[in-house]
């Protein structure tokens, strides 16, 4: 009798493991189900899609070697809200040196303290935001820059608007703990007239605001 050449004898067959032998259908069918059941695994292990703002109400909204700070996502052991060009010992540093440069409301994170430095002509156009940090210091220093309002919070705030044509939307910081301003260049004379803490009581004689006088500067007890 003549063997067929494409069935291995009962003694090799026998001496074969199982998957040596099994019809080729039978192997296709179950390398698919395979391919299901680990395209089922990946999809349910929850890769999480997060925006790029960070955003973040607590540390289990994070990655696992991110920690919530702020209300945004950071790499565990940093204190620097991603919108920072930089920080130096946790003060968030913003610079606009180009000419034109933050278009956009520039925004301090929260934060304890926030340094924001408009040095290039026409940046900071939209204005300055501090009203979530506890300490802020702005210094409108380009041509015509800080176009926009500077609008400080209830925290701590220092404005200087010392470029030639800068502040023109003015400074608020009458909800300010305590508030000092410099509205004045070097060549026109006043850039801004601010709004200054206890109804423009904490204002100097030259009409920047001061954190000298009466209730004029109650950060100690926030």
């Amino acid at each position: 009798m003549t063997n067929d050449p494409s069935t291995p004898s009962p003694i090799i067959r026998s001496a074969l493991p199982a998957s040596a032998w099994l019809p080729s259908s039978t192997l296709i069918a179950a390398a698919s189900m395979l391919i299901a059941v680990a395209t089922t695994l990946v999809a349910s292990c929850g890769f999480d899609s997060r925006s790029e703002s960070f955003d973040c109400r607590r540390t289990s909204d994070c990655e696992s070697w991110q920690r919530c700070i702020g209300g945004s996502c950071l790499v565990a052991g940093s204190s620097c809200h991603p919108d920072c060009d930089s920080c130096d010992n946790g003060v968030c540093l913003m610079n606009c040196t180009s000419a034109s440069s933050c278009a956009a409301e520039v925004i301090c994170p929260p934060s304890s303290e926030c340094q924001v430095r408009c040095s290039g002509p026409n940046s900071c156009g939209s204005g300055v935001d501090c009203s979530q940090t506890n300490h802020c210091v702005v210094r409108c220093i380009g041509e015509n820059s800080c176009a926009g309002s500077v609008d400080c919070g209830i925290g701590e705030c220092a404005v200087g608007c010392t470029g030639r044509g800068s502040c023109s939307a003015g400074v608020d910081c009458s909800s300010a703990c305590s508030c000092q301003t410099n509205c004045r260049d070097n060549r026109d004379g006043r850039t801004c007239i601010p709004e200054c803490p206890l109804a423009n009581q904490c204002s100097s004689a030259v009409g920047d605001c001061t954190p000298n006088g009466a209730g004029c500067d109650t950060c100690a007890s926030q």
